[in-house]
């Protein structure tokens, strides 16, 4: 059964919590993981931790937020808050899927304690792990109630911001289908495909040297320039296409 998580009105399945608890055991051992973090990438991979899930985690550990957890002394709640909104930006500025922030967000922050000590902050009192998350929920409750009658929070302006950031950026591998953000595909290494501007089609070129069909000045495939196509283009037979390769790109016929 799902556990309610304490950030951003998400919920914390079993499966997450698994990760933010391993997360937690390994930097109580030794805080300077979070920046030297191929030893604590090696203890989440011993630990069951793969898919989706640890590329986010190995991609926001060399986005440098160590030095952000690192950095914040959880003494107060707006220490906290401002911990949260920061690790928020630095995620957003490289382009990380929503869901994946939120993510990254709900397992570090469980990790390293902030949790815990801003429930322990707003209640005086210091309480469990079960509690605390009892107590965020309210929170939560409490602050979406207020959102009806008052202006929104920054929490909810850097959603909002990150919606319109992000989803220019996501595109999908026409290989293998995996939704990405980044230049390839992180299922199968696909390069990211060239973007058509306006609907309009753009005339393409075959690379001379692997063949592969492209749009911009240099080759996606092997990087090689775009040379110019008249020289060895031949048209043919059965199509009429100008080619440059051994094949035709428009029939498949043999030059």
């Amino acid at each position: 059964m799902a556990r309610p998580s304490s950030f951003l009105g998400g919920n914390m399945t079993e499966e997450r919590l698994a990760v933010a608890q391993l997360l937690q055991k390994i930097i109580a051992e030794d805080k300077n993981v979070l920046v030297n973090y191929e030893e604590l990438l090696a203890k989440l991979q011993e630990g069951g931790v793969s898919g989706g899930d640890y590329r986010a985690i190995n991609n926001a550990l060399q986005y440098k937020i160590g030095a952000v957890l690192n950095s914040v002394e959880p003494d107060s709640a707006d220490a906290i808050a401002q911990g949260r909104k920061d690790l928020q930006k630095v995620l957003q500025a490289n382009n990380m899927l929503a869901a994946r922030i939120e993510f990254i967000v709900d397992i570090f922050t469980y990790a390293v304690g902030w949790q815990e000590a801003e429930v322990g902050l707003n209640n005086g009192t210091a309480q469990t792990v079960h509690e605390s998350v009892s107590a965020e929920v309210k929170v939560t409750s409490e602050r979406k109630t207020d959102s009806l009658v008052a202006p929104s929070t920054d929490i909810e302006i850097y959603a909002e911001d990150d919606k319109t950031t992000v989803d220019s950026n996501v595109w999908i591998c026409p290989t293998c289908g995996e939704e990405n953000d980044l230049f390839f595909c992180e299922n199968c290494g696909c390069a990211k495909p060239e973007p058509q501007k306006n609907n309009i089609e753009i005339e393409s070129w075959a690379c001379l040297q692997c063949g592969r069909q492209n749009t911009g000045k240099f080759c996606i495939a092997c990087g090689a320039p775009q040379l110019q196509q008249d020289v060895n283009t031949w048209v043919c037979t059965n199509c009429g296409r100008e080619n440059t390769g051994k094949f035709c790109t428009g029939c498949g016929n043999q030059r």
